[in-house]
């Protein structure tokens, strides 16, 4: 309790004798100089993903896509096959995806995720768009 008093004396005895600061003269016409300098700079906007690098992983999924399909003998063999089936989107479909199965957990889940992001882009657009003004 002694000491409480004691550190209480000390530090109101510091206080008394350290000087009061005050700012400068101009001080709150600096603060509004550069407040309406900050509005009046406008952002510029710059997509996170430029269309040079959609460009470069269309071609890279692509490239790839062809070079998994490549590697079948048939692919090779049957080139001009797949190209008619591919333009008779029909007879693909009906000849291709029956062997394609998905299970609804799956199919459940990706539409969850689809939702999801979509969500998150929302809620992350209105958050840019309110920073900025």
């Amino acid at each position: 309790m002694n000491e409480d008093k004691d550190l209480e004396k000390l530090i109101n005895s510091l206080m008394e004798e350290a000087p009061l600061e005050t700012p400068s003269d101009n001080f709150t016409d600096m603060v509004v100089a550069r407040v309406e300098e900050l509005k009046s700079s406008k952002l510029m906007f710059r997509p996170l993903i430029t269309k040079k690098t959609f460009l470069l992983w269309a071609v890279i999924l692509g490239g790839l896509t062809f070079y998994l399909a490549s590697l079948d003998s048939s692919f090779n063999a049957n080139i001009g096959n797949y190209l008619s089936a591919i333009s008779e989107a029909n007879s693909w479909f009906s000849d291709k995806l029956p062997q394609f199965q998905l299970s609804r957990k799956i199919i459940y889940m990706t539409g969850a995720f689809v939702i999801m992001i979509y969500f998150q882009a929302m809620l992350l657009k209105r958050f840019f768009n309110r920073q900025v003004i």
